[in-house]
């Protein structure tokens, strides 16, 4: 081969030796995602990482019919092919999907060999995290709290199967495994002079590759690698994904190109029809099957023909008959918390936890800030830059840790620029009548009420709410269930020396078992098994307390009723109406919220879960729709479109969802709909500091639900 340098723009008697297509990042996993539909424009095709997870039939049925289209499917694994599973299960089962069809090849740390002496080279190539940052990443980063990775532990001499959750030691060791091997294959393909194509799914240099938010947070270690020095002769082509961010740039003589779809929401640059093409004398060719662009096609109608001019001015015109968003609604569960008490057994006390239990941490701190900046660039043409009163309302349970998630939210919400930080921010204050303007950081209120007056983000008191998780408790679906956990129950017992008989009972003990395994302090007893049933009983508990209308009304109602209201407020265009109501709030709220759509499913919201209630105008027929999504994840960031259930699609007409939800709403004050339902009840005006006379099971069940009278 010799010492070639890539150019763009093959000899006269060059040959093409590779032809592909390429993309990633499809986030198949996510049931809402659309894939843009795409010719076959080559015969190989190559996804970089995140089409899908191995465990979700959609990546399966993807694969069969690529298999029809196209010779050989090359794929390697991205970070989210591991997510809620082992990274070793996962892995075998990716190995796995080899056995579909004889034109798919996964790769992990394996080569293949095409015409032309073109080497295939493919692994994930895990980015390495320096030392300065891995505290960061390894807190913000939502790979460290949803991938795990069997271990063992001895216990007196018998060895333990236990599994954990990775780390960035981990991702680390990975990395310089996979290094290790590419740099032993190039050598290899050098010596054979072959032509090398190499597939990752994290980015060879951080060069061009990354959004700015990325840097901004200075978690760009958890995207990128510094390989430049890899990018030399006989590696002619390098592709990647996982930054959402489709680039195509020379480094040294290698072309590195990513493709990359990414979440709904985003824009990243993807292009359905790209081809890449490889020649024999070291250049390479790129044609992308797409129209004239706006200003050829502009002029080459105006000089055949000016009554195709008026079709022209209507496509422009028609611009402006989009759906616009008009303001924003957004419900947030509050970041990581410590457990809210500690069970007998627990190796730990409240002094181990930072500021004690049930307050947010560190990591939730940051995993808000990193929301904050999401909804930054989610609602950039919507919000101003800095805070402005009439558009911007933020309320708050009355709990620390929802708090303290609001502020941390809005510190990414409305940031300062790192340009304008300086050594001495606070010098210059001696005028009392201007705010420094290179203060990094926005004073905005959030506004609460007392827990015991609160039914927008909490039950306060309400008696009638208790009577119902008794009845919903003592039901027969609540039974069947707990008679089926009844041997788990009992070991639960033992291990934490505490009486578990039911569902409920378990839930309480799970939430501190969960926490305390997410730190690494829980139980040697806290193994792969046990902890996964305890995140079922979890899902299971959540799902059939309010999966009774009366319970998602009485929770959910007084929230929905007030972004209802302030949708009618922005529609009739009052002042009082604000672009944008943020509520932060605890995982009842979400559950409750779903519910209440029949959208709940057997789950826990995780950390800063959240849901959004967008508000359209659309000038085309003169009306509003409301387009409500679910972001269930930490750190992903990517909405499943909720379909309320009078609709026939997720952008529902303000006008059909009015009916439905003015019946299902309640419709009396809250203290009426909260009076106690029994006759015979001493419930009667009970609050929560009163519960205390309700049986021992439904005590310990407020207390996980309700730490401070509003929703944990």
């Amino acid at each position: 081969m010799g010492n070639q340098t890539s150019k763009t723009t093959p000899g006269p008697n060059a040959k093409a030796i590779f032809q592909t297509m390429l993309m990633s990042d499809l986030h198949l996993e996510f049931s809402q995602q659309v894939i843009p539909k795409f010719p076959v424009v080559a015969s190989i095709l190559i996804l970089a990482g995140d089409i899908g997870r191995p465990d979700l039939p959609s990546l399966q049925k993807f694969l069969l019919v690529q298999c029809q289209r196209f010779e050989h499917i090359f794929y390697v694994a991205g970070n989210h092919c591991f997510y809620e599973g082992e990274y070793e299960t996962r892995l075998q089962q990716l190995q796995e999907l080899n056995n579909l069809h004889p034109h798919i090849h996964f790769l992990h740390n394996q080569s293949y060999l095409l015409p032309f002496n073109v080497r295939i080279l493919g692994t994930t190539l895990w980015s390495h995290v320096s030392e300065e940052k891995a505290s960061a990443i390894g807190v913000l980063l939502n790979d460290y709290h949803h991938i795990w990775t069997r271990g063992e532990k001895l216990e007196g001499d018998a060895t333990i199967q236990t599994r954990r959750l990775i780390t960035v030691d981990d991702t680390n060791r990975w990395h310089a495994q996979q290094h290790a091997w590419l740099l032993e294959e190039i050598s290899k393909a050098r010596k054979n002079r072959e032509h090398v194509v190499i597939i990752t799914h994290h980015a060879p240099s951080r060069h061009h590759t990354l959004p700015k938010y990325n840097v901004d947070l200075d978690i760009d270690d958890a995207f990128v690698n510094d390989h430049d020095a890899d990018c030399v002769d006989p590696v002619r082509l390098w592709m990647y994904g996982h930054t959402h961010a489709s680039t195509d740039l020379i480094i040294k003589s290698t072309r590195v190109v990513s493709n990359q779809l990414g979440y709904a929401h985003e824009t990243t640059g993807f292009r359905p029809n790209l081809r890449i093409t490889l020649y024999d004398d070291g250049a390479y060719y790129e044609k992308e099957y797409v129209t004239a662009n706006f200003e050829q096609l502009f002029f080459s109608i105006m000089l055949r023909s000016s009554p195709i001019l008026l079709l022209i001015f209507h496509i422009i015109g028609s611009v402006d008959q989009e759906a616009r968003l008009i303001g924003t609604h957004i419900v947030y569960r509050h970041g990581d918390r410590t457990p809210i008490f500690a069970y007998s057994t627990s190796s730990v006390s409240a002094s181990f936890w930072h500021n004690g239990f049930g307050q947010l941490t560190r990591r939730g701190q940051l995993q808000h800030i990193r929301l904050g900046q999401h909804l930054r660039q989610r609602y950039s043409r919507l919000l101003n830059t800095t805070y402005v009163a009439s558009e911007l309302y933020v309320r708050s349970s009355d709990s620390d840790r929802a708090l303290m998630s609001a502020y941390s939210n809005l510190v990414g919400l409305y940031p300062i620029s790192k340009d304008k930080l300086k050594e001495k921010i606070l010098s210059n204050l001696s005028n009392q009548d201007e705010w420094p303007e290179l203060l990094p950081w926005q004073p905005i209120p959030v506004h609460t009420v007392p827990a015991s007056e609160d039914y927008i983000m909490g039950v306060s008191q309400c008696p009638y709410f208790f009577e119902l998780v008794e009845q919903i408790q003592s039901g027969e679906q609540v039974r069947n269930i707990s008679n089926d956990f009844q041997e788990f129950f009992r070991h639960l017992s033992n291990w934490t020396g505490s009486e578990v008989n039911n569902l409920f009972d378990a839930w309480i003990l799970a939430d501190a078992i969960l926490i305390e395994a997410l730190y690494n302090v829980s139980g040697s007893w806290a193994d792969t098994m046990t902890l996964a049933k305890l995140e079922q009983i979890v899902g299971l508990s959540f799902y059939y307390l309010f999966d009774s209308p009366d319970t998602n009304r009485l929770i959910a109602g007084p929230l929905i009723a007030d972004i209802w209201s302030n949708i009618q407020n922005l529609i009739t265009n009052q002042s009082r109406g604000y672009k944008t109501k943020i509520y932060s709030g605890h995982d009842a709220s979400i559950v409750a919220v779903l519910s209440f759509f029949d959208a709940n499913y057997f789950h826990h919201p995780p950390y800063c879960a959240t849901l959004l209630f967008d508000l359209y105008y659309l000038p085309a027929n003169n009306s509003y729709a409301l387009k409500i999504e679910y972001l269930n994840s930490s750190d992903s960031f990517a909405g499943y479109a909720i379909q309320p259930p009078p609709c026939s699609e997720a952008m529902c007409s303000i006008d059909v969802l009015r009916p439905w939800l003015e019946n299902r709403l309640p419709k009396q004050d809250m203290k009426t709909e909260c009076m106690p339902r029994k006759s015979s009840s001493s419930m009667a005006g009970i609050g929560f500091n009163k519960m205390y006379q309700i049986d021992v099971i439904l005590i310990s069940f407020v207390f996980i639900l309700f730490p401070t009278g509003s929703l944990n």
